[in-house]
């Protein structure tokens, strides 16, 4: 056994000792926590992103796959198409990054594609302005052919991000 004058002449040291072990083992522990809640935070953020992709896309995918090439405007009548345009993924593309690769890809094809189509179908609208195109009987199916192609490539888009959720 250790005698008590031993101990009174190295109490400092052992105090010392003892302290600073437990100030490294605080700083571990409060790395690991912050580590923790970080990885907790980022996959939050990443659902959250997700979650508004899907949103914005499904919004578009619905707008773009309502026109039918078939339902023609009547003779010499004509369709306006109110232009949508992105609103909430514009903010987001900075954080895009959190997004797996594969799936980056696909969603940044997929708002490129959304944004083409105004400038387009402006090719083919009678009329251009800055909130309608407007469409007669003969270009409304070209018009209709290529909204609803980017409608079908938005479906693989928002079925892939449903899928990364699960």
């Amino acid at each position: 056994m250790v005698d008590l004058g031993t101990l009174q002449e190295f109490q400092t040291s052992i105090v010392g000792i003892i302290g600073f072990t437990g100030v490294i083992l605080s700083q571990l522990l409060n790395g690991w926590l912050a580590r923790r809640r970080e990885i907790s935070s980022e996959i939050r953020r990443r659902a959250a992103i997700m979650a508004a992709l899907k949103a914005e896309l499904s919004i578009f995918r619905d707008a773009f796959a309502r026109p039918d090439a078939d339902q023609l405007p009547q003779e010499g009548g004509i369709c306006i198409v109110h232009v949508l345009e992105r609103s909430a993924t514009p903010d987001l593309m900075r954080d895009l990054g959190l997004l797996s690769d594969n799936i980056l890809d696909r969603v940044l094809y997929a708002l490129l594609t959304i944004d083409a189509v105004r400038p387009n179908a402006s090719l083919y609208a009678s009329e251009v302005s800055d909130t309608h195109l407007t469409f007669d009987r003969n270009t409304w199916p070209i018009y209709a052919k290529i909204v609803n192609n980017v409608a079908k490539q938005l479906d693989e888009v928002i079925e892939l991000l449903d899928r990364e959720r699960c």
